[in-house]
């Protein structure tokens, strides 16, 4: 009974939290952007701190720092930097093509599951089995391609998101918050959280990360 007061608590202030974010019309919720060692901190802004009470921004503010560690893995890395020096021939058209066939794809066809089942999808699904906070976690190459994922994705192609060309901020990098969404897929309700995987040598940005922070995930460590 505790636990369902304190989630109903929870959706309540984040369902205001919304309401008050959309009259503003503020899309995201923008965070600067630091290297991805465990002892730095993310800061956020001013404007920012205002959308959010501060309980939910220290446990999302976690989140992030937990995910930044995972995506400066050696093999998240590398896999990254294969796709990007694989897609470099790759036009446009030819992404959207793979694109369109990618959506009609089913969860079991062979290209989907190669990317949950490559270095790197098999990192994400580790991390996720021992953080099950984290209900949905794909990254892409720095075209926006899909490298991996822990479930199929709705389309292959991302760099054509909002969300996708604001955290790529022009190749700056730049961590967001999203709308609350339902997550069809884990019928859950969550906040989004993306971020610029960056080459921890070179701090530049190589790919874009994608995760879902469930409501009750949060709520669990208020």
């Amino acid at each position: 009974m505790r636990v369902c007061l304190k989630t109903s608590k929870l959706l309540v202030q984040l369902v205001s939290t919304l309401l008050v974010f959309t009259v503003m019309i503020l899309p995201t919720i923008t965070f600067a952007v630091h290297p991805t060692k465990s002892h730095e901190k993310t800061t956020i802004n001013k404007t920012s701190k205002k959308l959010f009470p501060d309980d939910i921004y220290q446990v999302l503010l976690k989140k992030i720092t937990v995910l930044n560690n995972l995506l400066a893995s050696p093999v998240i890395q590398n896999q990254i930097k294969r796709s990007n020096q694989q897609s470099l021939q790759l036009s446009l058209p030819e992404i959207h093509k793979i694109d369109k066939k990618f959506i009609k794809m089913k969860a079991n066809n062979p290209f989907v599951t190669s990317l949950m089942k490559n270095p790197c999808g098999i990192e994400l699904r580790r991390f996720q089995k021992y953080h099950p906070g984290y209900i949905e976690i794909f990254v892409t190459n720095k075209k926006g391609m899909n490298v991996c994922q822990t479930n199929k994705t709705s389309d292959y192609y991302q760099a054509d998101e909002k969300w996708w060309i604001d955290s790529y901020n022009k190749g700056v990098g730049k961590i967001l918050f999203d709308r609350i969404e339902h997550d069809k897929s884990s019928a859950s309700i969550s906040i989004p959280i993306y971020l610029p995987v960056k080459d921890p040598k070179t701090n530049k940005v190589i790919g874009i990360c994608k995760a879902l922070i469930p409501i009750r995930a949060i709520s669990d460590e208020l």
